[in-house]
């Protein structure tokens, strides 16, 4: 594929709720591999730097194996009143020949850009729309796998339940063989592919690590993501160097665009659309009424909803609410479906309409 085509297919569609999706799959992601690393570390007694575990999370088109190693060094004390992390991990990298990289550090990641910019800087802004999406959870599947984990020597299948990266293929494809091997240590070559799924270990470390210590989002994957688009701007020639030390020494070593810079960065390749606006101008769904809060009471229970078909009897609420457990129940006994928008993402709610409303003409009266 040419690089326009790449960009054109990695064009985001998203919606304005789209941090609501995000947050749930971070979240998901974050319980279940606490739940595993702490689990196997009080079973097989695992200790950083004495007993540590491997879990194989992919092995690229190449024979690269990405894995995480556990339990790391933040599940240990480094201090009087120091704060350890016990689900910390560090995640790594073995080549197509058998051999195991050092564990790389931020300083390393900016090494790696360094080095796709001077073999494939037409890649850059392809590259900054990967970040986003990594950024978000985007374009990522839920999916049951089992996986290797393996520790002494010992070998043994996992079943783990995981958000995972699941890209365009043939735009992933295009991108691996069109970046030419990322030179490490001056010695060791991985793929573009063995980069980004070492990347995502390391996103998704970082979500863990900043939920454990402050109970919410507001850090982690998504601010680590942007830091490399960020500096993938600066290598396309959008962000000059000073603007990128400011930002970075302002954030303390997190470098974040505003989201107006990003949007004039990625020019048209960032659609983001208000989920009622869709709705109320999907092609035959004339008439339907929608004020700016909509309401309707079934046997004294009322639910409100940013848009409403009183043919279809279907209701889009914002979010479920699981207080209102009754209330929906009544509309479901009235043969009223309600509609969840906070569980979709652009694509599947214009599926959604399509199979409600592509062939219909549906008014309300």
């Amino acid at each position: 594929m040419e690089t326009a085509d790449i960009e054109k297919q990695l064009t985001i569609k998203c919606l304005s709720s789209y941090l609501q999706q995000s947050n749930k799959r971070r979240l998901h992601n974050i319980n279940v591999l606490r739940d595993f690393i702490d689990c196997e570390t009080k079973k097989k007694n695992l200790k950083s730097g004495e007993k540590e575990a491997d879990l194989l999370f992919h092995e690229t088109s190449k024979g690269e194996k990405i894995s995480i190693r556990f339990p790391g060094k933040e599940s240990l004390p480094r201090g009087k009143d120091s704060k350890t992390y016990p689900q910390d991990y560090r995640p790594k990298i073995i080549t197509r020949d058998g051999e195991e990289l050092p564990d790389l550090t931020f300083e390393d990641m900016w090494s790696i850009m360094d080095c796709i910019n001077e073999n494939a800087k037409k890649y850059m802004k392809c590259i900054s729309l990967i970040f986003f999406r990594m950024g978000r959870m985007m374009d990522y599947e839920c999916k049951n796998e089992k996986m290797k984990l393996t520790c002494e020597g010992q070998e043994e299948l996992v079943d783990l339940n995981l958000w995972r990266i699941h890209f365009d293929e043939e735009c992933f494809k295009s991108l691996d063989s069109g970046i030419e091997s990322i030179i490490l240590f001056d010695k060791y070559k991985i793929s573009y592919e063995a980069f980004i799924y070492f990347f995502e270990l390391i996103l998704q470390n970082e979500d863990g690590k900043y939920y454990d210590k402050k109970g919410n989002l507001s850090s982690g994957r998504t601010n680590t993501s942007d830091s490399m688009l960020l500096l993938a701007s600066f290598f396309a020639g959008f962000t000059g160097i000073s603007s990128l030390l400011h930002l970075f020494v302002r954030g303390k070593g997190i470098g974040k665009m505003t989201k107006e810079q990003m949007m004039k960065y990625m020019g048209n390749r960032i659609e983001i659309y208000n989920a009622r606006d869709i709705i109320l101008q999907y092609p035959n769904f004339e008439g339907v009424r929608h004020r700016k809060t909509l309401t309707k009471t079934i046997e004294k229970n009322m639910l409100t909803m940013v848009a409403r078909d009183d043919i279809e009897k279907i209701g889009y609420v914002n979010k479920i609410n699981d207080k209102k457990t009754m209330t929906y129940e009544v509309f479901k006994k009235a043969g009223w479906e309600i509609v969840d928008i906070s569980t979709m993402d652009y694509d599947s709610l214009v599926e959604f309409l399509d199979s409600k409303y592509k062939n219909t003409n549906t008014k309300a009266e």
